[in-house]
């Protein structure tokens, strides 16, 4: 069954159908459905069914992530990945740019 956020979370919880507060996510990772869904209820207020639903519809999405990393593996933020190739770009241009004075 369908739900929308806006009839189950609190005005001002902030939260979508994709989030859910960290604890709750944490307690989901760690594939503990029963505490995730205990924490979101304790943080949102919301009804047992619906912080179910929510538990549920994020249970895929959270997990399918920690079983493509290896024991003991912490998700990396791609933010850093793209720092990383942007700096490198830069650094090969001040190579290159240095290269051509010399010659």
């Amino acid at each position: 069954m369908d739900f929308r956020i806006d009839e189950v979370a609190p005005p001002g919880s902030g939260l979508v159908p994709e989030t859910l507060p960290p604890s709750a996510a944490a307690a989901l990772q760690q594939g503990n459905k029963v505490e995730a869904i205990r924490l979101l209820r304790e943080k949102t207020g919301i009804e047992l069914k619906a912080a179910k639903e929510l538990v549920e519809a994020n249970a895929e999405r959270i997990l399918s992530k920690r079983a493509s990393l290896s024991p003991g593996e912490v998700p990396h933020s791609r933010g850093v990945v793209h720092w990383l190739v942007a700096s490198a770009i830069v650094v090969a241009f001040i190579v290159y740019d240095l290269l051509q004075r010399q010659t």
